[in-house]
């Protein structure tokens, strides 16, 4: 494992502390921005008493699986749906919810990003958070959205409905035609 893949330290110390618990301590480290198959730890110990040595009786790694799904739309184009020329750019938009997140999460995102190898990317999305208006770093005629769902312990989150609305500026774009 290379470093630049290793957090920063996390530590618990009682040098020159008398309140030393008399049980068994947790340190509960939140390891979701790492991804891989391993998990490496180093302990340091050290003492302030000379001849006194600090021991270790047990270390335990525990962890909680889930899984994830995607859900991407397709991309919205404002040139298919506008009869004005140059095509209107989207500028922000705000995006609402009907969700039940379980015990696990929803994340939403957007974005402006259409090539092949990006589109069904989410590390590529911007992160947007719903009820929250967001804005895009570069007005863009295109956008598509996608929601990360993860569950833990089969009990899957869910996502009942949502909506989309943006700003395209004193345009009117209709991308739900009637028939």
């Amino acid at each position: 494992m290379s470093n630049s893949r290793r957090s920063s330290a996390f530590s618990k110390s009682y040098i020159n502390n008398s309140t030393v618990p008399a049980t068994a301590e947790t340190l509960n480290i939140d390891l979701t921005a790492y991804s891989g198959k391993f998990i490496q730890y180093y302990l340091e110990l050290s003492s302030a008493t000379k001849n006194l040595s600090p021991e270790v009786l047990a270390v335990t790694i525990t962890y909680q699986a889930s899984t994830g799904s995607y859900f991407f739309t397709k991309t919205f184009d404002t040139t298919d749906y506008s009869t004005t020329l140059p095509a209107p750019e989207i500028r922000r938009g705000l995006i609402t919810s009907n969700q039940d997140k379980k015990d696990g999460n929803i994340v939403y995102g957007y974005t402006t990003d259409d090539r092949d190898g990006y589109k069904y990317d989410f590390s590529s999305y911007t992160v947007i958070e719903p009820n929250k208006t967001f804005e895009l770093d570069t007005p863009s005629s295109t956008i598509k959205f996608a929601i990360m769902l993860t569950s833990i312990d089969g009990d899957p989150s869910i996502v009942y409905d949502f909506a989309v609305q943006l700003d395209a500026g004193d345009e009117d774009l209709n991308f739900m035609p009637e028939p």
